[in-house]
């Protein structure tokens, strides 16, 4: 006898609503770190906040404008460190209160991220609604409460860059969004899809003036769209003319870094030679940490590199050398290894490649990486 085909509704018994996968996120992040509010301020938390006039003395418009052109390649993180100081003080409670919003923010856009992919038209899963529901709410869990987030939610100067990056995601998630109605629901109505684009163009803007490192949107946008969504030859001309719209936000980072101010530090460092080499035991560290979250630490003592021979560096190449190969040979047949690779080293490509930095590793650099 026939089995009677599942009822949509039966379809849809046991799966947790989107809005309860939110409120059990939330309970979960808060839990984790429910012993982070009353911490001190560590490092340059002081300089960059409590002894930084252009924050601490902001009155009016022309303080946020003066902010603005002292800080513009961080100016959405100084605005929101100027809004603590002006409610709390120097109580570095409110401040932590908000890194955690912000934190719980960038994981429900990866929430999204993780929703759209697996239903991604072009990866062709066949996973059912009920499985990709738990697989994406496992896959936001971990990122909220991977160990090596601890610096970017705890350290408060560090909210930087857990802002960009939830800008970041949700730059990509509404873009998704936009791509994938616009694949299975091509009578979509148009004006919705222009929002959704718009929106995801000013997420990118936000993310550029909050911390430089968000100019790899247009790169993590041609990855998702390929993979994910069309990988038709096709399509090359088209997705480029989408993804060159974000060319304007990337060429404003551009501007902010080269002419306004510079990336890193203005002291001499080593040259970008040398620190693409100790780069590459730092990729090593960090995958790592990645998968085995143990030996972490604030702040790493990595003498830079001088020379190609550098044992570490020759052991991280062959380590990288190795992963690309996977992804390459990976690339047809499980797709979506291949760009999460790619996600990770574009994530990461400001931070650990030419562009010289004085401190060579920091743990929150991982933060858009993980996504």
């Amino acid at each position: 006898m026939s089995q009677m085909p599942e009822s949509p509704g039966e379809k849809e018994k046991g799966r947790l609503p989107a809005w309860a996968q939110a409120l059990f996120i939330l309970a979960v992040v808060a839990a984790a770190y429910s012993n982070i509010f009353h911490g001190e301020w560590a490092f340059d938390d002081e300089g960059n906040i409590l002894y930084n006039k252009k924050i601490t003395t902001i009155e009016n418009f022309q303080g946020v404008k003066n902010l603005f052109f002292n800080h513009p390649g961080r100016f959405l993180g100084y605005v929101s460190f100027a809004a603590n100081y002006r409610l709390g003080g120097e109580d570095p409670f409110g401040y932590r209160v908000v890194n955690l919003a912000i934190h719980l923010w960038a994981t429900l856009a990866v929430l999204a991220l993780l929703r759209m992919t697996l239903r991604a038209p072009a990866l062709k899963l066949g996973l059912g609604e009920n499985d990709r529901s738990i697989l994406a709410l496992l896959g936001a869990l971990v990122f909220a409460c991977h160990p090596v987030q601890t610096e970017s939610v705890t350290y408060v100067v560090q909210r930087l860059e857990s802002l960009a990056g939830a800008w970041l995601f949700t730059c990509v998630a509404l873009y998704m969004k936009a791509r994938i109605d616009e694949v299975e629901r091509p009578s979509a109505c148009k004006n919705r899809l222009l929002l959704l684009y718009l929106l995801s163009w000013l997420s990118m803007v936000a993310g550029v003036l909050t911390k430089q490192t968000a100019v790899v949107a247009p790169a993590l946008l041609a990855v998702v769209d390929y993979f994910f969504i069309d990988r038709s030859s096709r399509q090359w001309g088209r997705r480029a003319a989408r993804i060159s719209l974000y060319l304007a936000p990337l060429a404003l980072a551009l501007y902010i870094t080269v002419t306004v101010r510079h990336y890193g530090a203005s002291t001499p460092g080593p040259s970008a030679w040398h620190y693409f080499l100790t780069q590459l035991w730092v990729h090593a560290i960090y995958l790592k940490l990645l998968f085995w979250p143990f030996g972490q630490n604030l702040d790493y003592d990595i003498p830079f590199a001088t020379t190609a021979l550098d044992p570490r560096a020759i052991a991280g190449g062959a380590i990288l050398l190795t992963v690309l190969a996977i992804a390459a040979a990976v690339r047809r047949r499980a797709p979506l290894v291949t760009a999460g690779i790619l996600w990770y080293f574009i994530a990461l490509s400001v931070t650990s490649s030419f562009i010289v930095i004085l401190d060579p590793i920091y743990e929150h650099r991982l933060y858009p990486a993980l996504a």
